[in-house]
Parts: structure tokens; C-alpha cells; sequence
């Protein structure tokens, strides 16, 4: 698991892992979710690797675009 840098310094989101087609998001808590190809998609799941790799942007992503849509909790 990488620690999300967190450049807003007030995301919801303290780290994530990135694997093909898939990426397992973990939030303050330590709650885990993994987003994949089937749920919710391809299209998000790129979008929401690459906003972890800059640090910035995935919490609100996820409320905004995926927020239930998780393919499991971990």
C-alpha cells in the first residue's frame, strides 16, 4: 500500500494500491475498497490511478463519480 501524499491536506484517502485494471483505495479508518474494470469500470478506475500517482483529487473523485460503486470492501 503507497501513502497517498494528500496535497490538499484534507482528503479522506491515507493510501492506495494500483494493479492492473484495478485499484484498492484505503481511507482514514483504514477501511479498504477495491474499484475495478467491472465495478465501477475502466474509465474510472484510470482516472482514479492516476489522481492517486499525483496525489490530489481522488476523495473528491470518488464522492463525486464512483462514491457506493465499489466492486468489494476489504
Amino acid at each position: 500500500m503507497q501513502q497517498y501524499k494528500n496535497k490538499s491536506g484534507n482528503s479522506g484517502v491515507t493510501g492506495y494500491a494500483i494493479s492492473e485494471g484495478q485499484i484498492i483505495v484505503q481511507f482514514k479508518g483504514d477501511s479498504q475498497y477495491v474499484y475495478n474494470h467491472i465495478k465501477p469500470g475502466s474509465h474510472h478506475v484510470n482516472q482514479m490511478q492516476r489522481l492517486a500517482v499525483l496525489g490530489q483529487g481522488l476523495n473528491r473523485y470518488i464522492s463525486q463519480n464512483v462514491n457506493t460503486n465499489y466492486f468489494e470492501k476489504l
